[in-house]
């Protein structure tokens, strides 16, 4: 144990050790009072654009049909990171970012003729996963 300390604390001394808070908002939140007044059936997807502008998301919804995500975020915290010098060379660095799709969001579902047919809150990605229509494969003969 003592000598996992003992690296640590020359790690810590050959490089930089760094602090920082952060916050991020993303986009405006969706009011439930908002949802409320498109009733399904009843409301257009010209009615929702009006009220809530336009999506963050757009996918295809039971063949002819589309669902419309508005997302937002608030999120804060603190960091803490050590950079230890390797060599002279300097480190390529790879992202992936799927923070939009992990957002509190709201989800529309309209059909053909842009009826509201139903209203979902929660994780956009749990409601997109819930309803996204997956392409068949094409058969073998047809592969290329």
């Amino acid at each position: 144990m003592a000598s996992r300390l003992v690296i640590l604390a020359a790690l810590a001394c050959s490089g930089c050790i760094t602090g920082s808070y952060t916050r991020s908002q993303s986009y405006e939140p969706v009011a439930h009072a908002q949802l409320a007044t498109l009733e399904p059936g009843k409301a257009t997807l010209a009615d929702a654009l009006a009220s809530l502008g336009a999506p963050l998301f757009v996918w295809e919804w039971m063949g002819d049909g589309a669902a419309l995500a508005w997302g937002w975020g608030d999120e804060a915290g603190w960091g803490l990171s050590l950079s230890v010098p390797v060599g002279d060379n300097s480190a390529t660095v790879f992202a992936f970012d799927t923070k939009a799709l992990d957002l509190p969001g709201a989800v529309l579902f309209f059909d053909a003729d842009g009826l509201l047919l139903e209203a979902r809150e929660g994780k956009l990605s749990d409601i997109r996963a819930e309803t996204i229509r997956r392409r068949p494969a094409p058969p073998p003969e047809e592969s290329p």
